[in-house]
């Protein structure tokens, strides 16, 4: 895994306000992480025994985890805004955490030497590793797709309308771009394409309506406030004609 100058920087952010905020969201979600894998290693049945184990070991893990985490810069990403890198880094810290605790019990715990330090079995190691994974990925998704769904229902600003021209790679991050745009919130009514085959299928969660003949129809259906083309996909006399 290389890093850029650029992300070693934004890694090793200090501390500041939202940070701190993240790193006690973090700190629950891990110990939600790790009490879910000695249930579900227990098979979903609650016993003292197992929880006095995890109520000894919890904050050094906890502890680790953080570490870790806000060294992959995890502790500063915005989650209004998540990207397939960001789940990568998640995975990676995970996976790093996961080495770590493996190494410290083969190296340490398994030998004896500190008698009084309870060992955490490889299994609740593994499903730790994959519950702060999936309880992580998934809250930062939902909070992502939540704050783009319903922000437009509580925007004090007035709402507009946009109809995307062009249901290629550009076109998708066009239309991700509108819904994460702050200061003017959108609502994406879908796309036009002229390719039959991707007529009715989704791009970036909005449907393809139809064909670039149909525009006038879309966006009398639709109610569509602004068409955005892409330039250069749409023939100029094509173009004059729309103007029209």
């Amino acid at each position: 895994m290389t890093l850029s100058a650029a992300d070693q920087k934004s890694r090793f952010r200090r501390l500041n306000k939202r940070a701190a905020i993240l790193l006690v969201i973090h700190a629950a979600v891990f110990s939600a992480a790790y009490f879910a894998a000695f249930f579900t290693r227990n098979d979903f049945i609650f016993d003292a025994a197992w929880f006095h184990r995890y109520a000894l070991t919890v904050i050094p893990v906890v502890l680790i985890k953080l570490g870790v985490f806000y060294a992959f810069g995890l502790c500063h990403v915005s989650w209004g805004r998540v990207a397939f890198g960001d789940l990568t880094n998640l995975l990676w810290a995970a996976t790093v955490s996961l080495l770590i605790f493996t190494g410290i019990d083969s190296l340490f715990l398994s030998t004896g030497l500190f008698p009084w330090a309870p060992r955490i079995q490889r299994s609740i190691i593994l499903l730790d590793w994959a519950s702060s994974i999936l309880l992580l990925g998934g809250l930062r998704t939902l909070w992502r797709s939540v704050r783009e769904e319903f922000r437009p229902l509580f925007s004090s600003v007035p709402v507009r309308t946009a109809l995307i021209v062009g249901a290629n790679h550009a076109g998708e991050m066009i239309a991700r771009s509108l819904q994460g745009a702050s200061a003017k919130p959108y609502v994406i009514a879908g796309f036009l394409d002229d390719d039959p085959g991707l007529r009715h299928s989704r791009i970036a969660g909005f449907e393809v309506l139809g064909s670039i003949e149909d525009i006038r129809t879309v966006i009398a259906k639709r109610g569509v406030d602004e068409v955005i083309v892409q330039s250069g996909y749409v023939p100029g006399k094509m173009f004059r004609d729309f103007l029209a």
